[in-house]
């Protein structure tokens, strides 16, 4: 009876919370407020990519943007086998058709592009190549990069 006492005030006392899933689903605008909380996470996340000649773009019209807000963000697949799903087919066929698509997607989050190669043995030289370039894709247009391992969800955006 004094055990099932005690069990009682402990559950009153901390009540039960579900851990988080790794790939809960964040508004991408919170990502892009709070790049160093979601840096090399995954995270569910929604927006609209846009196909251009030279790049594309992963975006939420809704967030602000600006000189002082630079959200770009470069969409990839995290890996072949992506390229080979139905979703990510979908998409593509959007994107050539209309240059932009409204998705939901599952991926790892980069905030900061990060050096692979040999350190130097200048300690200097080292901190600054471990901080990285901070731009991703071509001509470093992106300030972030979305590693896209699922599309769950892909629509065509009205014009």
């Amino acid at each position: 009876m004094m055990i099932a006492v005690f069990i009682g005030i402990c559950l009153v006392v901390q009540p039960f919370e579900p851990p988080s899933a790794a790939g809960d689903y964040v508004p991408f605008c919170e990502i892009v407020q709070n790049p160093g909380r979601y840096d090399q996470k995954t995270v569910t996340t929604s927006g609209m990519i846009k196909a251009g000649s030279e790049f594309s773009e992963f975006l939420d019209p809704g967030c602000a943007t600006g000189p002082a807000r630079d959200v770009g963000t470069l969409p990839v697949p995290l890996g072949d086998a992506v390229q080979r799903t139905a979703g990510w087919k979908t998409l593509a066929n959007i994107l050539d058709r209309d240059s932009v698509a409204f998705v939901v997607v599952r991926g790892v989050f980069d905030a900061y592009k990060r050096y692979e190669g040999p350190l130097p043995p200048d300690p200097n030289l080292q901190d600054i190549l471990k901080r990285g370039n901070s731009r991703f894709g071509h001509q470093n247009f992106a300030r972030f990069r979305l590693r896209i391992e699922t599309v769950a969800f892909v629509a065509p955006v009205g014009k």
